[in-house]
């Protein structure tokens, strides 16, 4: 469940920590030194893995016997229960965002994905990894997301999550088809479709992602990456989807109280409601209801727009 954490608070002896969202998998938050350039901060352990980025400044780290510059071109990582430290920070106080992920669901990325920087026993083999583009921006969307109003549900920022570790990691988006699954075509059938049994059955409700994993026997790492192979959807997006096509038919009831659905559908205001349905639709519950989804279509100006919007649903 998601944690209503906003206020700062003071982690450690020179760090300033303001936590952000919390999952049953992942906490996130944002930092800042408070230390000066020729100070260090106390030394702490995390429960977690932790994966570490960098919006400003840079600093060492101090773990062990290892030490390492970290800058916005590079993570931290941080084993669960290893001793750390930050000092001879450069520039202005630096700052950036944390990633805590469980370590069960780390040691299935490390089992299935052989990322770079992790041993095949779920420990990171280096305090410090390298940043690519593609998880710079995927940490910073998945900020955007934690802190927007209303509220992201859960199952969104786990998916988020678990693509950021893989791709902070080194490893490729869910892995390849040879470590993919050991069960058969038909196997892998059976499954999804007892997944998308579970969402339909409960679509309108604001699903975690271990609920959906012990449902089907499977570990979350696992059901993403199978879901989304065979489908072409997230699970949370596949959510959603089914939630605004329920609507579509409700809506053309003039009878209908737009607010009641909005909350009978699992968003929190009719305001949420209507953002999302216009996104996938491309017109308000209100706009729908005064045209025929057949003009819709046509007000589209090419059939590519119509193919664009299908592909960014996925």
């Amino acid at each position: 469940m998601a944690a209503e954490m906003s206020s700062a608070s003071r982690y450690a002896v020179g760090v300033l920590v303001e936590p952000v969202f919390a999952t049953d998998i992942f906490r996130i938050g944002r930092w800042r030194c408070l230390v000066g350039p020729s100070e260090s901060t106390a030394v702490q352990t995390q429960k977690w893995h932790m994966i570490s980025f960098t919006h400003h400044g840079a600093f060492i780290v101090h773990s062990g016997s290892r030490s390492a510059v970290i800058d916005p071109n590079s993570t931290l990582l941080i084993q669960p229960g290893s001793p750390y430290r930050m000092s001879r920070h450069v520039g202005a106080r630096s700052r950036g965002a944390y990633f805590l992920v469980r370590p069960d669901v780390f040691g299935e990325i490390a089992k299935e994905s052989a990322p770079k920087f992790v041993t095949e026993r779920g420990a990171f083999s280096e305090i410090r990894g390298q940043s690519s583009a593609k998880s710079y921006l995927l940490q910073r969307l998945i900020l955007e997301r934690a802190a927007a109003s209303p509220r992201p549900e859960p199952l969104e920022i786990d998916e988020l999550g678990l693509a950021l570790v893989s791709s902070a990691t080194g490893s490729s988006e869910w892995a390849s088809e040879k470590n993919a699954t050991s069960r058969s075509p038909a196997e892998t059938l059976e499954l999804v479709e007892r997944i998308r049994i579970f969402l339909v059955e409960r679509f309108a409700a604001p699903l975690r992602l271990d609920d959906i994993a012990s449902a089907v026997g499977m570990s979350p790492f696992h059901l993403c990456r199978v879901f989304k192979r065979a489908t072409g959807f997230t699970l949370h997006r596949y959510q959603v989807s089914l939630r605004l096509r329920t609507a579509l038919d409700r809506v053309a009831d003039a009878s209908a109280d737009l607010g009641e659905l909005a909350i009978r559908l699992g968003y929190s205001s009719h305001s949420h409601f209507t953002a999302a349905f216009r996104k996938e639709f491309g017109a308000s519950p209100s706009e729908i209801r005064r045209t025929r989804p057949t003009e819709l279509l046509r007000g589209l100006k090419e059939e590519s727009q119509l193919l664009s919007a299908a592909r960014r649903a996925v």
